[in-house]
């Protein structure tokens, strides 16, 4: 994960200037400064930032693009619905970590607006799998955690 850093200091001298921006310096402030400049600096340098390529997971034969909202499996696209891509993209931001039903259907689903249960879930995580697992008895990425949720395994991610 690539991480923006913005120089905020009193030395205005070019060579410091300089000297920031080979130490990795994506943008430099000196004092005094508004904030609403500030503000506007620290949206370009976000938006510039979140322009590249590092929003990309890569795990044995399956990619996902969280920019384009792409999953490709062997190089082929697979077409996800809404919520199928909502789960895919929590459970890898996520990864090998146990998340309990509620916080999935309260991440997936508003809370106060469409109201579903654990079996609208289930069914929906049974659909992802088919297309992306090679045995849904003997799943390789989604994983049921007994009586608490499901988790994203990876052994080898990028």
């Amino acid at each position: 994960m690539k991480i923006p850093v913005i120089f905020l200091t009193a030395r205005n001298i070019e060579r410091d200037m300089i000297k920031g921006f080979d130490a990795g310096a994506d943008d430099y402030v000196t004092k005094p400064f508004s904030i609403p400049l500030l503000l506007r600096r620290l949206r370009a340098v976000l938006r510039r930032n979140a322009r590249g390529d590092d929003d990309r997971y890569h795990t044995g034969d399956l990619t996902y693009d969280f920019q384009r909202k792409v999953l490709t499996k062997g190089g082929t696209e697979i077409l996800l619905s809404r919520t199928e891509l909502k789960i895919l993209e929590i459970l890898i931001r996520n990864r090998n970590q146990v998340l309990p039903w509620e916080t999935m259907l309260e991440k997936i689903w508003d809370i106060d607006g469409n109201f579903v249960d654990k079996n609208t879930l289930s069914v929906n995580i049974a659909r992802l799998r088919g297309k992306i697992e090679e045995d849904r008895k003997n799943p390789r990425w989604i994983h049921n955690v007994f009586g608490i949720g499901y988790k994203w395994s990876d052994e080898d991610a990028k």
